[in-house]
């Protein structure tokens, strides 16, 4: 109901439907709205339903005026002092956005800066979330974000940029091997015709003849007969 209850304060309702739910706050919303003028209709629940689109409505819904239409030069101007100005851009969320606009009421905001195109729509669940607050933020739709904040600049304001910043994921340390217990197999000869590292390659010989395995005999001596 806090939508309804700051439209009603704003200025903005036109009319009241409003289901057999009571309560406190349902008396306190009849009595804000007797206060304003407002005309105040009671209905069936079916009926609130097909107004809400099937959304939570709580008990009431309400026929307000289109909000205001403001520019960039309009929140500098009419800034009650340093002007304060909130620039979004690519808010397609629409609980975000509300969220955002409640944030920028508490805070004395005295504008917010949104895109036309890629950004939520200003009614439905982003009014809900704003809890009242967009019935109280002036808000300048922009088709070019870029060209608002150069803007603000020519006007003499300040710029502050909050971005986005994302971490880069390191991959994880791998663990060293695990020793085995077993002991590591024998490397391979080195080839014949392989020099080793330092050492200068040996010839290789040639196979003994016939008279040299005889001389290499007498040498040794006759071989002993049984």
């Amino acid at each position: 109901m806090n939508p309804v209850l700051e439209a009603l304060k704003a200025g903005r309702v036109k009319e009241l439907h409003v289901g057999p739910r009571g309560g406190e706050r349902m008396a306190q919303l009849l009595a804000v709205a007797s206060q304003h003028g407002v005309r105040v209709q009671r209905v069936l629940p079916e009926v609130l339903d097909r107004e809400s689109r099937h959304g939570v409505h709580q008990g009431v819904v309400a026929r307000v005026d289109e909000p205001a239409e403001y520019n960039v030069e309009d929140l500098v101007r009419t800034a009650d002092g340093p002007p304060l100005i909130v620039v979004l851009d690519g808010i397609e969320d629409p609980h975000n956005l509300g969220a955002i606009l409640r944030t920028c009421d508490a805070a004395g905001v005295h504008g917010v800066v949104i895109q036309s195109r890629r950004s939520a729509a200003l009614s439905g669940a982003a009014a809900k979330a704003a809890a009242g607050a967009l019935s109280h933020v002036r808000i300048a739709e922009v088709v070019n974000v870029a060209r608002a904040v150069e803007e603000l600049k020519e006007a003499n304001l300040w710029t502050v940029g909050q971005g986005l910043v994302t971490r880069r994921l390191m991959p994880k340390p791998q663990a060293p091997p695990k020793r085995s217990s077993r002991t590591p197999p024998k490397e391979a000869p080195a080839d014949d015709g392989a020099a080793s590292v330092g050492k200068a390659a040996q010839p290789s010989r040639a196979p003994a003849s016939g008279q040299q395995r005889v001389k290499r005999r007498k040498k040794k001596g006759p071989r002993s007969r049984r």
